[in-house]
């Protein structure tokens, strides 16, 4: 890979990244409006966990390389896991039968600070 110079952005990055939080965007109001309010939708099977699956990976593993471009990672890091405690926190108050404790927030804040 080409030596990159100061504040050159990696923009096939970006918008892989971009792409998999859309998809996980969609499939997490999906999911919301399934389990909460019961309403269903033909698609939504056991076959959207693997495609869940994917998405979340991927997007695990474009954060964790762009975490080598980032300028403060523990700032980021802090911010990911203060973003991954306020869902605890929601999910805690509000829907504690679907109670999240360690999710791909909390674990992407962790990485970044330790990175």
């Amino acid at each position: 890979m080409p030596q990159l110079k100061k504040g050159q952005r990696v923009y096939l990055i970006d918008e892989i990244r971009g792409f998999a939080i859309l998809c996980m965007v969609i499939y997490h109001g999906v999911y919301d409006l399934l389990a909460i309010f019961g309403i269903s939708f033909p698609f939504f099977s056991p076959l959207m966990n693997g495609v869940r699956t994917f998405f979340a990976g991927t997007f695990i593993f474009i954060s964790g390389t762009a975490c080598q471009f980032s300028h403060n990672n523990l700032k980021r890091g802090a911010i990911c896991l203060g973003l991954g405690l306020a869902i605890t926190l929601f999910t805690a108050l509000f829907l504690p039968e679907e109670l999240i404790v360690f999710g791909i927030l909390h674990m992407l804040g962790i990485s970044m600070m330790l990175f």
